[in-house]
C-alpha cells in the first residue's frame, strides 16, 4: 500500500463515521423544510379522509320474547318466526308504513335477527345512515312482524321487551390516517433534508476545511452583520465611557493634548500662509 493511500485511508473513515453533532446541525438546518412535509402529508391524509369519509353509519336495537305452545315446538317455532322478520311482505309493509321507498332487498341488507344464547329473546338490530329512521324501522319491523305472525301463522305470543335504542357505530373521519400521514411527511423530509445535505459541496465547518486542505485550521473570522457591527460599537463606546469614568485625570490629559495638537495645526498653518505672502511680495 503507497504513502498516499495509507494518509488518505483515515480521513476516509473519519468522513464515514456517524457523528450526531452533524445529523442534528443538518436536523436544524434544514427544519423548515421538514415542517412543511410534515403538515403537508397531515393536510393530504386529512383531505381525503374528508373527501372519502364513509357516511354516518347508525344501529338501533331491540329484543322480542316469543313464547311457544309447547316445548317439543320451541327449535322450529323459533326457526320460523326468525325466517319471518325477514320476509319480503314483512318488509314491504314495512316500507309502507314508514313511508319510504327503500325495496324489501335494501331493508333486508340493514335487519339482522339472532338468537339469544338458544333463549326465546330475539335481538332485532338494525343499521343505517338516518339515526331517526332506524329507530322508525325498527319498531316498526316488530309491529308488522306481530301482525303478520298473528294472521298468517295464528302465533300471538310476540311481546317487544323494549323500544328500539339507537347507537353511533361509525361516525367521523380516521385520525389514524392522519397520523400516518404526518409520520410519512416527517419520514420523507428528513430523508430529503439528508440528501440537500450530502449534494451540498460547501464548507460549513472547520473539520471539513481540515479534512479537505490536511492543514490545521489557525484561526477564523467571524461573518460581520449589521446588528454585530452595531453591538460591537456599543461595547467600544461602553468600554470608553468607563475607563473616562473610572479615570478622569487621563481623560482631562487627553483632551488637553487634542488641543495642543489642534492648536499647533492652526499655528503651522498661519506661517505657511504668511512664507507665501512673503514670496509672493
Amino acid at each position: 500500500m503507497s504513502n498516499f493511500e495509507q494518509e488518505t485511508l483515515p480521513h476516509s473513515k473519519r468522513l464515514k463515521e456517524i457523528d450526531l453533532k452533524e445529523i442534528f446541525s443538518v436536523l436544524k438546518r434544514y427544519y423548515v423544510s421538514i415542517l412543511i412535509f410534515t403538515l403537508f402529508g397531515s393536510a393530504l391524509c386529512y383531505w381525503y379522509s374528508i373527501e372519502h369519509q364513509p357516511k354516518p353509519s347508525y344501529q338501533a336495537s331491540t329484543r322480542v320474547l316469543i313464547s311457544s305452545n309447547g316445548p317439543q315446538n320451541d327449535a322450529s317455532t323459533l326457526s320460523t318466526l326468525m325466517v319471518m322478520f325477514t320476509d319480503p311482505n314483512v318488509l314491504s309493509n314495512v316500507s309502507n308504513h314508514i313511508m319510504s321507498k327503500r325495496s324489501p332487498n335494501v331493508l333486508s341488507n340493514e335487519i339482522s335477527v339472532t338468537n339469544i344464547n338458544d333463549s326465546q329473546i330475539i335481538d332485532l338490530r338494525v343499521s343505517d345512515s338516518d339515526p331517526y329512521l332506524v329507530r322508525e324501522i325498527a319498531n316498526t319491523e316488530v309491529s308488522v312482524f306481530k301482525d303478520e305472525v298473528a294472521r298468517v301463522l295464528n302465533f300471538k305470543n310476540v311481546r317487544q321487551l323494549s323500544p328500539a335504542e339507537v347507537e353511533s357505530v361509525n361516525n367521523g373521519m380516521n385520525h389514524k390516517l392522519i397520523l400516518y400521514g404526518g409520520v410519512a411527511g416527517l419520514i420523507l423530509g428528513i430523508c430529503l433534508a439528508f440528501l440537500r445535505n450530502s449534494m451540498d459541496e460547501s464548507i460549513r465547518t472547520e473539520k471539513e476545511l481540515e479534512v479537505l486542505l490536511q492543514l490545521p485550521v489557525v484561526g477564523s473570522i467571524t461573518k460581520m452583520t449589521k446588528s454585530t457591527s452595531e453591538k460591537a460599537k456599543n461595547k467600544s463606546q461602553r468600554q470608553r465611557f468607563l475607563v473616562e469614568r473610572r479615570d478622569p485625570l487621563s481623560s482631562r490629559l487627553e483632551e488637553e493634548t487634542e488641543k495642543r495638537k489642534q492648536l499647533n495645526e492652526r499655528n503651522i498653518l498661519q506661517e505657511r500662509q504668511t512664507q507665501a505672502r512673503h514670496d509672493y511680495l
